[in-house]
């Protein structure tokens, strides 16, 4: 709980209120229930202050204030709807009008859009500015996305965002003054991860989806929330369908895990579920050929398929297979039917080819693998060590929180990957990372080896553990002593600075975050790799991991708990175990 020094208290419109200091007065006036129109603010991105909508009276300021970059102070009062605070609000979009198309009937943003809600609220219907209407050419980013720059109000929230969260840097203003406009780098079409965020976080319509252009008004749609099932991320999205189509989908500031921000499969790739190829009636095989039938249809057959066989065979002649993908409860009744119903428990699915490795790990080294990492975790990190990951392919919104621990708050990205950092590959997050091994995805395990090794030998092995396991640091520091920093090179193609510098930062880190991705956990020798990635953290005397759909998450902020560990070396069977102290057990 927030202490008083935490705090400050001001008063908006003669409401008091206490917010917590460094908060600014446009958040503080959504606390008390005061919308302070604006375009250019938007709670991911830094202040910009460039539209200058958002002026407010702060009483002892001799001029208005935007209170989009005006941190809440102690004592501050602040009037958000006097008469000269109206009046600046209604030149402003007189400004903006003057060069603004009335274009409302055709604009896909009518009904949702924030320039056409301030024009009604403060009527200002004309403009005392007169000149020339602006005209720019209809331009088309890709077949996702359409541009209409008449309609741009130049807040540059989509260049802010794309580069401040999705570091991608895909947009930039070009031009000066009115003639400012939003274009991709280059005569070529837009170069980025096609997240949406563009579309999503642009006030007005100069910046549309073209996937449901001219269909809809929002009255006419029907909406409901549910889990984006792409990935292992679990983002909230909304879908909103118009009779029995799906037209759009979206995701809010504030909903979810993911908190409004998706990728191309979560914004763009709806139109999977009407594609012409998809099944969507049962089949049945007859005289050689799939027709479609009826779900009572197919359930009885199968019903009887089943009778028959299990009688002329028995229980053990039937496997299930389940794809990865499906929901916990889905899984949970798959495995029922076949181990109650059927009575065999011949199970399998794609999970066990990656995950089971990482879990197999957890559970040996800790007893069990019930962990869990929140992206908080992940933005809080002083460390992050990425190794197979790939991750802005396998898990977009899990990448994002890396970005932002990197860049919004210091943390240190350590990289193990395939990829090779370059300048214009879309959002490569080694480009991000201080120290970067680039290996083929057969070395990764030599490569966390390597790491091991300059972890023990640069002596950042915890002095604590050294205290209550020393037979354990004894026996892992023997280990890695059989290997030789020529292999390692020779293997990796890294040197052993390199490993020593990655070692070193991550030394540093007090709270260190480990992911590993698909590449890593399907590979062959994965369950040896993640019990070496375990000791990086047992080292440290520090343990806590969880696992995702696609990305296995270690989180180094406990005390050592761990029943027991084994210890892998590549083509060796040893096993080292560490028994730790009953307080730990």
């Amino acid at each position: 709980m927030a202490t008083t020094t935490d705090t400050v208290r001001l008063t908006i419109d003669g409401i008091p209120i206490s917010v917590p200091k460094g908060t600014l007065v446009i958040e503080a006036a959504r606390r008390v229930g005061v919308m302070v129109p604006h375009f250019c603010y938007h709670p991911k991105l830094k202040p910009d202050a460039n539209c200058r909508m958002c002026l407010v009276e702060v009483e002892k300021m001799p001029k208005l204030q935007t209170s989009c970059s005006t941190i809440a102070t102690e004592g501050m009062s602040v009037r958000t709807a006097t008469t000269v605070v109206h009046d600046a609000h209604k030149s402003v979009l007189e400004f903006i009008l003057a060069n603004h198309p009335l274009d409302c009937p055709v604009c896909d943003q009518g009904g949702k859009c924030d320039l056409q809600d301030f024009s009604h609220q403060y009527t200002a219907t004309t403009s005392r500015f007169a000149e020339t209407k602006r005209i720019f050419q209809k331009e088309y980013f890709s077949p996702l996305i359409e541009t209409q720059m008449n309609r741009c109000v130049q807040c540059l929230r989509c260049v802010r965002y794309c580069d401040e969260v999705m570091d991608v840097k895909a947009l930039a203003p070009v031009g000066r003054g009115t003639m400012t406009e939003i274009k991709s780098f280059g005569a070529h079409p837009l170069d980025c991860e096609f997240c949406g965020g563009c579309v999503q976080i642009c006030p007005v319509g100069a910046i549309t989806s073209r996937l449901s252009m001219y269909e809809y008004r929002p009255w006419m749609l029907k909406r409901a929330d549910t889990v984006c099932s792409f990935c292992g991320d679990g983002c909230q999205i909304t879908v909103q369908t118009k009779g029995q189509e799906l037209i759009e989908v979206n995701s809010a500031q504030g909903a979810g895990r993911n908190n409004g921000d998706l990728c191309a499969r979560g914004f763009f790739g709806f139109h999977a579920t009407s594609h012409p190829s998809r099944i969507t009636q049962p089949l049945i095989r007859r005289n050689g050929s799939l027709v479609e039938t009826t779900w009572e249809e197919a359930l009885e057959y199968v019903a009887e398929q089943t009778k028959r066989i299990k009688l002329a065979h028995g229980a053990q002649a039937f496997g299930g297979l389940i794809s990865g993908r499906c929901t916990n409860e889905e899984l949970y009744l798959f495995q029922k039917f076949m181990r109650v119903t059927i009575g065999t428990n011949n199970l399998d699915s794609s999970a066990r080819y990656g995950h089971i490795n990482g879990t197999q790990a957890l559970r040996r080294v800790q007893g069990t693998h019930r962990w869990t990492v929140t992206f908080e975790d992940i933005v809080q990190a002083d460390v992050l060590l990425l190794v197979g990951t790939n991750i802005t392919e396998a898990n977009p919104i899990t990448g994002l929180q890396v970005k932002e621990a990197v860049k919004k708050h210091d943390a240190t990205l350590l990289t193990i990957e395939a990829l090779q950092p370059a300048i214009g590959t879309i959002s490569n997050i080694t480009n991000l990372s201080q120290h970067h091994l680039c290996v083929a995805p057969s070395q990764f395990g030599t490569a966390v080896l390597g790491l091991l090794k300059a972890v023990v030998e640069g002596n950042h092995i915890d002095n604590a553990l050294r205290q209550r396991a020393s037979d354990y640091v004894s026996s892992i520091s023997q280990a890695v002593q059989q290997l030789s920093w020529d292999d390692l090179a020779l293997n990796t193609g890294m040197s052993r600075e390199s490993f020593a510098s990655m070692a070193s930062s991550l030394a540093k880190g007090r709270r260190v975050v480990v992911l590993a991705g698909q590449t890593l956990l399907r590979s062959q020798g994965a369950y040896g790799i993640c019990l070496n990635l375990l000791d990086l953290l047992l080292v440290k005397e520090q343990l806590k991991w969880a696992r995702l759909r696609n990305c296995c998450l270690a989180h180094s902020t406990s005390p050592l708990r761990t029943r027991a560990h084994r210890w892998c070396v590549p083509g060796k069977r040893s096993s080292l175990w560490l028994q730790g102290p009953p307080s730990s057990r």
